[in-house]
């Protein structure tokens, strides 16, 4: 499985259980929201691939999704955590589209720019049968 194809079935299925929070997903046309409102931005780091047999049949590509999460600073780091908490439930211990997830980790980082920002760490991996 591609790269490509893990940040399509990522974006999938994020876009499909987060609405109306605006989700950068690289293009160029994002605009963070002009009230200060909260979004989330994805990306999918990675995609080490390694033979899992001697004949180079089979690989896994191992890396990691990364979707961070900006919530205003004045609305305080509860609000925060609990979008967090639910882009988490989104990757932790799944299996979609040939991807499969572990559980997320949480790294907060102090407001920044009237917004107040945690990254969600998920490690995936996939195998590919040739």
């Amino acid at each position: 499985m591609s790269i490509a194809e893990v940040e399509r079935q990522s974006e999938l299925r994020l876009e499909a259980a987060i609405t109306g929070t605006p989700i950068d997903k690289g293009q160029p046309s994002f605009q963070k929201p002009k009230d200060h409102g909260a979004y989330l931005r994805h990306v999918v780091l990675g995609g080490i691939e390694t033979a899992l047999d001697i004949n180079n049949t089979s690989y896994e590509a191992v890396g990691i999704i990364a979707v961070q999460v900006f919530t205003p600073a004045d609305a305080g780091r509860r609000a925060n955590a609990t979008l967090y908490d639910t882009v988490a439930a989104v990757y932790r211990n799944v299996a979609f589209g040939g991807v499969l997830t572990l559980d997320p980790n949480r790294v907060v980082v102090d407001p920044n720019g009237g917004y107040r920002q945690s990254n969600m760490l998920v490690e995936w991996s996939t195998e590919t049968i040739t």
